[in-house]
């Protein structure tokens, strides 16, 4: 635990650093590489920046709607501590897929202090918020701001759950979405696309000075 909160705040320090002065680190980044690549370089810095904010955008969304279904949907079947649980659903949200799912597990516990048939409840109340979010909520929201492929996610967040524990598994989600766009931006659209139209070109120059002849 000590491990995964001192590597997260590492990266908040980080992010802030970059948040102070971005253009000093964008810039030299672009120096890297030769001076005719640098334009398109800042382009794809610049889509990497917009897919993070309008996920993060999406993310807090859907995260405010779970936690505050959830807390009044806890208060009106009467478990205890609803606000304190809503507001570790809201933060458990920020993990896709599997961080809504570890935050029903504390309102379970509470509820089987009260009784089985409330904790049996909780399971009900959640299970449906989940449903709901899973299949109606999150993906109107992630539809206007950044759609990943779920099992293409879920598979990220196995991968750096292996590879780097806690952190790996909140930094999934951010870390596909850039690295998606950086792979049709520099891959898809520069190498193949492009590669696409060079060799259309030279077949039609050689069609044309095959007619010329």
């Amino acid at each position: 635990t000590i491990s995964v909160l001192a590597d997260f705040f590492i990266v908040v320090i980080t992010a802030l650093f970059f948040a102070a002065n971005p253009t000093l680190y964008t810039h030299g980044f672009v120096k890297l590489f030769p001076e005719r690549r640098r334009t398109r370089m800042l382009e794809v810095l610049h889509a990497c920046y917009y897919t993070l904010k309008m996920w993060l955008l999406g993310m807090l969304s859907a995260m405010a709607i779970i936690g505050v279904s959830t807390a009044i949907a806890y208060m009106i079947i009467g478990l205890p501590l609803a606000l304190a649980l809503g507001l570790i659903s809201f933060f458990l949200a920020f993990i896709p897929n599997i961080g809504p799912w570890l935050a029903g597990i504390p309102a379970v516990l509470i509820g089987l202090t009260v009784s089985p048939d409330m904790a049996l409840l909780v399971i009900i109340v959640y299970g449906g918020i989940q449903m709901v979010e899973t299949y109606i909520i999150t993906p109107i929201i992630f539809q206007k701001t950044v759609d990943l492929p779920p099992a293409l996610l879920l598979f990220f967040q196995v991968l750096l759950g292996i590879l780097q524990g806690g952190l790996g598994l909140l930094m999934s989600a951010p870390i596909l979405a850039v690295l998606i766009v950086v792979i049709n931006e520099l891959y898809v659209k520069d190498v193949l696309e492009s590669g696409r139209g060079a060799e259309s070109d030279t077949v039609q120059a050689s069609g044309s000075a095959e007619v010329e002849s």
